[in-house]
């Protein structure tokens, strides 16, 4: 992979109207050519195919995704729309400075999404209805399980603040760059839901003063 891999590499989950995102990597190349080639080599160098992985090599990158049916859709996409030309996008990216050598971005859609994911999960103890921290129980299964059963259903209807606020996020963006001798993580997102500002108050300093 030397003749032909890129120095920048991008991994996405994009919405392609099924129930959660799907991944995406994309890997910068320094031979198109070089780089179809070899990833050809790369899936079929085994006693079994690699069949779980779809790529598109064009303009410099190289677009790997589960099958081949959604890198063709995302590159398809990338032809009529592009994240840059996003005005979220431009506000949070702006809103941290300049690119470090790890640099993140989720869209409001992110937070809906968890909130979905997420909800379930911490409805299983994490969180009760009002956002308390809940310890097991040795009750017995019966018990345990009417505690999960409880709390799945509040989360599912967004009772504790994690999922509210994931709800109504806006959108965010980070970056970790080096700066002279030191290293820094900038980050910037929107914080006027109430419940989102219940979770992260006025503490971040201190937290990572303590850090």
């Amino acid at each position: 992979i030397d003749p032909w891999l890129g120095d920048r590499a991008a991994f996405a989950a994009v919405d392609l109207g099924d129930a959660t995102p799907t991944a995406v990597v994309v890997v910068q190349v320094k031979d198109d050519a070089k780089a179809e080639s070899g990833l050809h080599q790369l899936t079929t160098c085994g006693d079994t195919p690699v069949t779980d992985l779809g790529y598109d090599v064009h303009d410099g990158w190289a677009v790997l995704a589960q099958s081949q049916q959604v890198a063709d859709t995302v590159v398809a996409k990338t032809m009529t729309a592009s994240l840059a030309d996003d005005a979220t996008y431009q506000k949070w990216t702006k809103a941290v400075g300049e690119a470090g050598v790890v640099h993140a971005y989720a869209s409001h859609d992110a937070g809906r999404i968890a909130a979905q994911q997420l909800g379930p999960m911490l409805g299983g103890g994490l969180f009760g209805p009002s956002g308390e921290s809940l310890s097991s129980s040795a009750s017995g299964t019966a018990q345990s399980s009417a505690y999960h059963s409880t709390l799945a259903t509040s989360a599912a209807a967004g009772d504790n603040p994690l999922t509210q606020g994931l709800s109504a996020f806006k959108g965010g963006a980070a970056t970790l760059r080096f700066t002279g001798d030191g290293l820094e993580l900038a980050a910037a997102g929107d914080g006027s839901s109430p419940a989102l500002s219940r979770l992260t108050g006025t503490t971040g300093g201190e937290l990572v003063s303590r850090l």
